[in-house]
């Protein structure tokens, strides 16, 4: 049996969507975990009038993401875990090709592809197809997203869960500590093929992880835990270092911009963007005004597309 984990947070009228969706699988032998983060809108009403046996809920005082997560980890009685966020909607197949490679017993994680699309009408933006992720991740093809992967629970526990001091990027510092731990299992990633999630591409303003706070927050604990590993993706690592230099300018906070940087330029030097944002925090009067403007995100989405 699988469990799909399917976090939300006062997105009472978003909330229907995604279980629709989920409760329309090909597959049957699933159950559902709603995790409610506290939410002061409709949420609990819309969750007392589900009337189907396949669904639990958990109601919790707002703890955060990656809290509600690990909450519906804990009770997630599958054999093969599935995280969904309230936001998103899949494919009737979901579940069903998801699910297929675990019937090998060396299959530890599974993946398969995403389309973004467009908050308003729905058209794509992007499709994105599980990839080579490189050598910080053993060369395993994947793609994490929330819904865009399925693991053992086994695996997910082994590991703790996600991290809850993580302010951004949850999906990604869980792939840096369950990659890892299939390799030394001497377990897999099974790529699938299809884009079976839809996702919607909300703009910068209107994603609450993107403030520069919590991207700061997030790559400073990502460096710290994870550097030596990311290390052996340089691209990957001076990217991580960028988004950090860039949202500490951001916060006005230019000495830490400039090494961040400057660390980012010594990793990857080939990147010449890298120069630039170097050279303009040296100047906080240019930086404030590149930066520091109430639209302005620069590398502030990097964390998007893991």
């Amino acid at each position: 049996m699988c469990t799909v984990v399917l976090n939300t947070y006062n997105r009472a009228y978003l909330l229907p969507r995604a279980l629709a969706s989920v409760l329309a699988q090909t597959r049957t032998d699933y159950e559902v975990v709603i995790v409610d983060d506290g939410s002061q809108d409709d949420t609990p009403q819309v969750l007392a009038e589900i009337a189907d046996e396949r669904v639990r809920s958990i109601r919790q005082p707002n703890a955060g993401l990656s809290a509600a997560r690990n909450t519906g980890l804990r009770a997630a009685l599958g054999e093969i875990v599935v995280f969904l966020d309230d936001d998103d909607w899949v494919a009737a197949t979901w579940l069903e090709r998801l699910l297929t490679p675990f019937d090998d017993p060396l299959v530890g994680v599974s993946c398969c592809g995403l389309t973004l699309v467009a908050p308003d009408d729905h058209h794509v933006i992007d499709t994105l197809l599980p990839e080579d992720m490189g050598a910080a991740w053993d060369h395993a093809v994947g793609l994490f997203f929330s819904g865009s992967f399925a693991a053992r629970r086994t695996l997910l526990s082994d590991i703790g869960g996600y991290e809850e001091q993580m302010t951004c990027s949850h999906q990604w510092e869980l792939s840096l500590r369950l990659v890892p731990r299939c390799t030394a299992l001497g377990m897999k990633v099974a790529p699938v093929d299809e884009a079976l999630l839809v996702t919607e591409r909300r703009p910068p303003t209107d994603r609450p992880m993107n403030s520069a706070r919590r991207l700061v927050g997030g790559t400073r604990l990502l460096i710290e835990r994870h550097g030596q590993r990311l290390a052996r993706t340089p691209k990957q690592l001076g990217y991580t270092l960028a988004i950090a230099g860039v949202n500490s300018a951001r916060l006005g906070d230019y000495r830490a911009a400039r090494r961040y940087l400057w660390r980012a330029i010594r990793v990857n030097p080939r990147l010449a963007k890298n120069y630039a944002r170097l050279g303009t925090a040296f100047v906080p009067m240019i930086g404030d005004r590149v930066w520091r403007s109430a639209d302005h995100r620069d590398v502030a989405d990097g964390f998007e597309r893991r």
